[in-house]
Order: C-alpha cells, then structure tokens, then sequence
C-alpha cells in the first residue's frame, strides 16, 4: 500500500473519530481502534519483505537464532507499544506503564540464553 494512502486513511479515520466523539463517544473509541488495527496490518505488510531478506540472510550466515531472537524481541516491543498506546489513550496510564514493564520483561527473559552463551564463550576464552 502506498504511503499517501496510508497517511489518506490515518486522516480519514482522525475525522470520522472526531465527528463521532462529538456524537457518541464509545464509537469513536472503537472507530479509533479499528483505524489503529488497520494501520498495525499495513505497517506489517510493509515490513514483510524486510523480514523475509532478514531471514534469508540469518540462514546464509549461520547467525539464525539471533536473527529469530531479533525478530521476536521487536515484535514483542511493537506489540507492547501499541497496548500501551490504547492503554494511554483510554486514560489509564498506570496499566499502560505494567504493560510496558512486562514488556520489557519478557525481552529480558528471551535474550537470557543469549546472554549465558555470551558468558560461557567468554569464559572458555578467559579459562
């Protein structure tokens, strides 16, 4: 999808959600989640050809599991960035600061095994 109708449906959708926040205001916060889900889907289509040559690449030089460990550490940020959002944009910041926290746990948590490679290769250097 080209980007002028990515930034043509962004503005179409802000437009009808002010109209509708005027009228109804539980339609508008749905209308502005569905226009946010529609974004999320063409910003994925747009980065799949990157994660594809990603993946290709990771395969050719043996570097795969941090290539996968890469992609799901950004997926995991991407997707807590948006319920952060829509946790923010409903009011409630408190829960949109947990859901960032548990985020960034869980990218913690993926790249220990990374990390005790790390300094297993590094002992095996030093020892």
């Amino acid at each position: 999808m080209s980007f002028y109708k990515i930034i043509g449906f962004a503005v179409t959708g802000l437009i009808l959600i002010l109209i509708l926040r005027r009228m109804k205001e539980e339609y508008a916060s749905f209308l502005s989640l569905v226009v946010c889900m529609g974004l999320t889907v063409c910003a994925v289509g747009i980065l799949s050809p990157v994660v594809a040559y990603l993946r290709t690449l990771g395969d050719a030089t043996d570097a795969g599991t941090l290539f996968t460990l890469m992609f799901k550490s950004c997926g995991i940020a991407i997707v807590t960035s948006v319920a952060a959002d829509i946790c923010r944009d409903c009011g409630e910041s408190a829960l949109s600061g947990k859901v960032e926290l548990c985020g960034k746990c869980t990218i913690l948590a993926l790249c220990l095994p990374l990390l005790r490679s790390v300094l297993e290769e590094l002992s095996d250097i030093l020892g």
